[in-house]
C-alpha cells in the first residue's frame, strides 16, 4: 500500500509545481491588466469634466470597457488553470482510492480478515489528504508570487521607508 501512496503523495505535490511557471505568468497578466484598468478609471475620473466637454464619453466609456475584459480574459485563463490542477489532483486521489480498494479486496481474497479493507481504504485517504492540501496551497502561490516580487520591489524602492504600523511615523534614520 504505500508503494502506491508514496508516489501518489510526490504527484500530487508535482502537480501545482508542474503548472508553477504558467500560474506566474498568469498572475503577472492579472497584476498588469489589473494595473491597467485602475489607470484607465483614475484618469477617467480626474479628467471628467475635460472629457464631457469633449465629447469623449463614449470613447473613454469603450476603453475602460476593454480593460475590464481585459481583467476578465486574464482572471478567467487563472480559473481554467487552476480547474486543470484541481481535476488533475482529484483524478490522481481517485486513482489511488480505486487501486487501494483493488488491493483491499485482493488482500481479502488471499485470507486477510474482511473488517480491515474498509480501514486501509480510510489509511489512504487520509495519507493523501496533505500532500493535497499542499498541492492546493503550492497552487495559490504561483498565482501571488508576482504580487509579492512587487510588493517587495516598492518597498525596496529609494526614497521608500516603511511606516510604523503602531505609531504611524517613518522610523527616523541615523544621520
Amino acid at each position: 500500500l504505500w508503494l502506491l501512496l508514496l508516489p501518489a503523495q510526490a504527484l500530487l505535490v508535482a502537480v501545482p509545481l508542474l503548472f508553477a511557471g504558467r500560474a506566474a505568468e498568469q498572475g503577472r497578466t492579472l497584476r498588469a491588466a489589473l494595473a491597467r484598468l485602475s489607470a484607465r478609471v483614475l484618469a477617467a475620473r480626474s479628467s471628467a469634466r475635460d472629457v464631457v466637454l469633449l465629447g469623449r464619453v463614449g470613447v473613454e466609456a469603450r476603453a475602460v470597457a476593454d480593460e475590464t475584459s481585459a481583467v476578465q480574459r486574464a482572471r478567467r485563463g487563472l480559473s481554467l488553470r487552476a480547474g486543470l490542477e484541481q481535476a488533475l489532483t482529484d483524478a490522481l486521489t481517485v486513482v489511488v482510492l480505486l487501486t487501494t480498494l483493488l488491493l483491499a479486496s485482493a488482500a481479502v481474497s488471499a485470507g486477510m480478515d474482511a473488517t480491515l479493507a474498509p480501514s486501509l481504504v480510510v489509511l489512504a485517504a487520509a495519507a493523501l489528504s496533505p500532500a493535497a492540501i499542499a498541492a492546493g496551497a503550492l497552487g495559490r502561490i504561483g498565482e501571488t508570487a508576482e504580487a509579492a516580487r512587487r510588493v517587495a520591489a516598492v518597498l525596496r524602492a529609494p526614497g521608500v521607508r516603511p511606516v510604523d504600523p503602531v505609531g504611524g511615523r517613518a522610523p527616523s534614520t541615523p544621520r
